[in-house]
C-alpha cells in the first residue's frame, strides 16, 4: 500500500488517495484515536490501546537473517 495523496476538505473531511498492490485487498485498517481494541485468536484476551496500532509495519521473516524485517 503506498499514500498518494491527501486533500483536507474545508468542511474537515479529508481525501486519500491510496494506491495497492496486486493482492492487497482492500487493505484498509481505520483506527480511531483515543480508543481500544481487542485482538483476534491467540491474542484474544488482550486489549491494546489504538496508539500501539497506529504507526503499524508490514514486516516479514526472513529466513537467512533469522529476523523479522520491513517489507
Amino acid at each position: 500500500m503506498k499514500h498518494l495523496h491527501t486533500k483536507t476538505l474545508k468542511d474537515g473531511r479529508q481525501h486519500i488517495l491510496i494506491e495497492l498492490l496486486a493482492g492487497e485487498g482492500t487493505g484498509l485498517l481505520h483506527v480511531a484515536p483515543n480508543s481500544f481494541y481487542k485482538l483476534g485468536y491467540p491474542l484474544d484476551d488482550q486489549i491494546i490501546e489504538s496508539h500501539h496500532l497506529a504507526e503499524v509495519k508490514r514486516v516479514a521473516w526472513d529466513a537467512y537473517s533469522q529476523e523479522w524485517v520491513d517489507v
